[in-house]
């Protein structure tokens, strides 16, 4: 079975006690070796900038206590999209999680995250269930979907649900 590097992404929270040199050195070898890496749970810990430099991640999870459940919370607004500068300058995606409405999506949408995550796209789902979910998750959220062919028999490619731009960038 080949998977290619840069489709697993290493996730490490930010709280994970990352200070140690070789951890650094492990990361940055398997970025090297062109895996992607993913600040889990960003916000939620101690950020540090210049860890997070560092770490140079491809990805930002922007935790869910950063999104109010009231959209008119100008000050959550505001952290998200700062979240999201911070991505932009470090050339990393943002991803929200915790997105359990429409308006919280729509609120997201404004700020111009890359992805979102949470109940209001998918619960979570064993994995012979996963194409059904994903075909009504992209019909509620009127984006296309195309199945893949399984890269093996044990381990179906990953899909994701994102936006036009993102899959034709991917299919080059």
């Amino acid at each position: 079975l080949a998977v290619a590097s840069r489709s697993i992404l290493i996730e490490v929270t930010e709280t994970a006690k990352i200070g140690n040199s070789s951890v650094m050195a492990n990361l940055e070898l398997l970025r090297l070796r062109g895996y992607r890496v993913a600040i889990d749970d960003f916000g939620s810990g101690y950020s540090n900038l210049g860890r997070l430099h560092q770490l140079r991640p491809s990805l930002l999870k922007v935790d869910k206590t950063l999104i109010a459940q009231d959209v008119d919370d100008s000050e959550s607004f505001e952290l998200v999209n700062a979240a999201r500068q911070l991505g932009s300058v470090m050339g990393a995606e943002v991803l929200v999680e915790g997105v359990e409405t429409v308006e919280q999506l729509q609120l997201l949408r404004s700020a111009g995250v890359d992805m979102v995550q949470g109940f209001l796209v998918a619960r979570p789902v064993p994995p012979q269930q996963l194409d059904a979910e994903v075909r009504a998750v992209a019909d509620r959220l009127d984006v296309p979907f195309e199945p893949t062919r399984a890269t093996g028999p044990e381990l179906p490619r990953q899909r994701s649900v994102r936006g036009a731009e993102a899959q034709e960038s991917e299919a080059s």
